[in-house]
């Protein structure tokens, strides 16, 4: 989904162009960050987690740095995969689906929402 933004970074990082820092959630407790004017280059992949009555996500040693060549490779494979078994080509993401319609939701979603808790959910809605 946000294959295009990262591309558009490495583009122009490889360009030596300044660009701006992206960190985007990718699923569960994934981000991707690439970019900004202290940047390597690398799309680093890692899982975060939040540290309980703590509002901050903090990254975990879990993850990985792509240089700019693997992560094109690692795209790469979706289009392999997408040949073999044509119905991941049809797949959709979860928050196309109709129970992502309201906030509600969205927030009680772990793979879209990972680090709401209970007590914030019923604080929200109840």
């Amino acid at each position: 989904m946000y294959q295009r933004d990262i591309e558009a970074i490495i583009r122009a990082m490889t360009a030596r162009e300044p660009t701006t820092r992206m960190h985007t959630h990718i699923g569960g407790g994934v981000f991707a960050t690439v970019g900004g004017p202290d940047a390597y280059n690398y799309v680093n992949v890692r899982q975060y987690f939040r540290p309980q009555n703590e509002e901050t996500i903090h990254p975990t040693k879990a993850g990985t740095m792509l240089t700019f060549a693997e992560w094109r490779e690692f795209c790469a494979l979706f289009d392999s995969i997408k040949e073999l078994a044509p119905e991941f080509a049809s797949a959709k993401l979860c928050e196309e689906s109709i129970g992502h319609l309201a906030q509600r939701g969205y927030m009680e979603c772990k793979e879209c929402s990972p680090f709401v808790t209970d007590a914030e959910l019923a604080s929200y809605f109840y």
